[in-house]
C-alpha cells in the first residue's frame, strides 16, 4: 500500500502524462524536448518514491505503466488511457513536484541540480494554466482537428472554411498571446498552430491532427463563444463586425455536428 507521499508522487506523475498529452497533441515537434524532460521526471520521481513494488523488476513495471503512454506521444501514436490536463492535474503536478524538489535539495546533492531546476520550470509552466487558458488552449486544438477533418473529407471543396479557420487559430492565439508578449512570440505561433493548417492547405502530407469528435467540437464552442464575448466587451460590437460573424460562423457549423450527436449538445455549455 502506498504511503501519503507516493500518494502524492504518483498523482504527481499522472498529471505530467495528462502535460505531455496536451504538449503533444498542440504541437508534438515544437514540443518534442520538453516531452522528453517530463518523461525523464516521472521515470526519475517513480524511482526516487518507490511508487512500485521494490521486489521484482520494479523498472519494468514503471516502464510499461508511466513510461511508455508518453513514448507512444513521442512517436506519434495516441496514448488512449492519458486523460485531457486539467486543473486538478496542475494541482498535482504543483504539489507533487514541490515536495520532490524539497527533497532533492535535502539530499544536497549538487547533481540535483537539474533535477531541481526542472521541477521549477514545470510549476511555472503549469501553475500559469487558467480557465481562459484552457478554454483558448482547447478551442484551438479543436479547430485544428476541425481543419484536418475537412481536408480529410474534400480540401478543395472546403478550402475557404480552412481559411476562415486558420485566420481564427491567429486571431485567438495572438489576442491571447498564448506564446506570451516576448520577442519571438508571433513566429512560435506561426509554428505551433498555423503551419499545420498551412500544410494542409498546401496539399503536404505527414502533419498529425487528433481524431475530430464531439469534445473538440465542444471546444471550439466554448472558446469560441468566450472570444467573441471578450471582443464585445474589449472593442464594441460595432468595430469588430468582421471577427464576430466569422466566430458565429464557425461556431454554427460546429455546434449543428454536435446537435446531430445527441441532445446535450444543442447548447453552447460555458
Amino acid at each position: 500500500m502506498l504511503n501519503d507521499q507516493q500518494k502524492l508522487t504518483l498523482h504527481a506523475i499522472e498529471g505530467l502524462e495528462a502535460y505531455a498529452g496536451y504538449l503533444a497533441g498542440t504541437a508534438l515537434s515544437v514540443n518534442r524536448e520538453k516531452i522528453l524532460e517530463i518523461k525523464n521526471m516521472v521515470e526519475w520521481m517513480a524511482v526516487y518514491d518507490g511508487i512500485e513494488d521494490m521486489e521484482g523488476d520494479s523498472s519494468e513495471s514503471i516502464r510499461k505503466k508511466y513510461l511508455e503512454p508518453i513514448a507512444q506521444l513521442l512517436d506519434g501514436k495516441e496514448a488512449g488511457l492519458i486523460p485531457p490536463f486539467s486543473k486538478e492535474h496542475r494541482e498535482a503536478i504543483q504539489q507533487g513536484l514541490s515536495n520532490y524538489a524539497r527533497e532533492l535539495r535535502l539530499d544536497k546533492d549538487p547533481g540535483n541540480e537539474a533535477d531541481i531546476k526542472l521541477c521549477e520550470d514545470i510549476i511555472k509552466e503549469t501553475s500559469q494554466w487558467s480557465r481562459e487558458d484552457k478554454l483558448v488552449a482547447d478551442a484551438l486544438e479543436g479547430l485544428k482537428s476541425y481543419a484536418g477533418y475537412l481536408a480529410e473529407i474534400n480540401l478543395e471543396q472546403n478550402r475557404e472554411k480552412i481559411e476562415d479557420i486558420w485566420d481564427l487559430v491567429e486571431q485567438l492565439a495572438t489576442y491571447f498571446a498564448v506564446e506570451g508578449l516576448k520577442t519571438g512570440a508571433h513566429e512560435r505561433i506561426k509554428e505551433k498552430y498555423l503551419d499545420p493548417i498551412t500544410h494542409l492547405l498546401e496539399g503536404k502530407t505527414g502533419e498529425t491532427f487528433p481524431e475530430y469528435n464531439s469534445e473538440y467540437k465542444s471546444a471550439i464552442c466554448r472558446g469560441v463563444y468566450y472570444y467573441q464575448n471578450d471582443l464585445k466587451e474589449e472593442m464594441g460590437e460595432a468595430d469588430c463586425q468582421r471577427e464576430l460573424k466569422q466566430c458565429r460562423e464557425i461556431m454554427e457549423s460546429a455546434a449543428e455536428d454536435i446537435a446531430e450527436n445527441g441532445p446535450e449538445w444543442t447548447q453552447i455549455p460555458m
